[in-house]
């Protein structure tokens, strides 16, 4: 919010010049924070008005946690998923604090479901549990206990949804808290575009201009710029630029990858950024990028994908995940399957699977980590 200044020198405005202005900042910070349910029908039964706590998590310097009541919060609610965030202590600055939340049901690509996304705009903190629509506006006090949703969703919706799989389903919570309001003045500075670079690399692929090297796999072609690829992979630049003897050759056979893996991979070299992929098969082309980033020495890529992967982990893909995790020397990506197994429930499974004896004739040391780390 701007307004014209009547302060100084009066003068006519003849569009040389913009009038000098001032900013009412209303400042906030925001985070999120997912709470993953793992083994979910074991949760159930704990008793209307019992709970299950999140860890801390801290957004806009507060502590903040979730709780998670299987069997609703009180009578009425009984047959749904009573779902709450708290102050984990106190509020100190001036007794309150205030904010606005949103808690939402995510799908298996960790998206919001709209229909089981509930917010409250302007809320605060009081001693009952209640709804609030949007519409209100309040604050955290020293005296207050939490807010959120007795209704959250039933648990026989949750049950037949397709959000609840292999016994496990995830929410957030978005917060965003109010900091002070105050007044600045607006520098009058030359407003300068972000960057656009990608989008004209991302063209300059698509329409293969100037293009001098083509990249056969497959049944399928791909032509590129030596001095692109060479820019983004070490590994492309010895073999295009390089003594080797792609360095006169206009075509190039890729015999060991997929065309849509090395299309990806083109993609992400000329826009750093990952191509729109099918929900279905998100951690299947993750698994086969982050082989090919390795490869070509690409660690950003190689990051995107094992923390691609990270969010994906079920029962069906932990064995062959944690086995191109030994592999590729991707530690964040084991230490997150190896929690996963930690869980004797997910273990059993996984060990009558085929993935499971994949693991077992590949990486046989790894096995033994986990063996040491289930021991008592």
């Amino acid at each position: 919010m701007s307004s014209s200044s009547s302060v100084g020198n009066i003068a006519p405005n003849d569009g040389s010049s913009s009038p000098p202005a001032s900013a009412i900042v209303a400042q906030a910070m925001s985070g999120s924070h997912v709470v993953k349910i793992d083994g979910y029908s074991r949760t159930k039964g704990l008793g209307n008005g019992k709970y299950i706590k999140s860890e801390t998590f801290t957004i806009g310097c507060h502590p903040w946690c979730m709780r998670y009541y299987p069997d609703g919060c009180v009578t009425e609610d009984a047959d749904w998923i009573s779902i709450y965030l708290h102050y984990s202590t106190a509020p100190t600055n001036a007794g309150e604090v205030k904010a606005e939340f949103k808690i939402s049901l995510l799908d298996h690509d960790r998206q919001p479901v709209a229909l089981y996304s509930r917010c409250s705009q302007g809320f605060g903190y009081q001693s009952k549990f209640q709804d609030f629509p949007c519409s209100q506006l309040r604050t955290f006090s020293t005296k207050d206990t939490g807010w959120g949703f007795g209704q959250f969703i039933k648990r026989k919706d949750l049950e037949e949804s397709p959000y609840l799989r292999d016994d496990v389903f995830s929410i957030r919570c978005d917060v965003t808290v109010s900091k002070e309001i105050f007044t600045e003045p607006i520098p009058q500075h030359v407003v300068v575009p972000p960057s656009n670079m990608h989008h004209h690399l991302g063209q300059l692929l698509l329409a293969g201009e100037a293009a001098d090297v083509t990249f056969e796999v497959g049944e399928e072609t791909f032509a590129a710029h030596r001095c692109i690829l060479a820019a983004r992979s070490p590994v492309f630049k010895a073999e295009l630029l390089g003594p080797m003897k792609e360095k006169t050759a206009t075509r190039v056979l890729i015999d060991d990858m997929e065309a849509r893996v090395f299309k990806a991979l083109l993609h992400f070299i000329y826009t750093d950024s990952l191509p729109a992929m099918d929900e279905g098969g998100a951690a299947e082309i993750a698994q086969h990028l982050l082989v090919a980033a390795d490869r070509y020495d690409m660690e950003r890529l190689k990051l995107i994908c094992e923390g691609k992967l990270c969010d994906h982990i079920c029962k069906s893909t932990v064995a062959t995940t944690l086995a191109l995790a030994e592999q590729h020397g991707c530690g964040a990506l084991k230490k997150a399957c190896f929690k996963f197994l930690m869980s004797p429930g997910n273990l059993k499974v996984v060990m009558e699977s085929d993935g499971y004896e994949h693991l077992r004739s590949s990486c046989p040391s790894v096995l033994d980590e986990l063996v040491a780390k289930l021991a008592p």
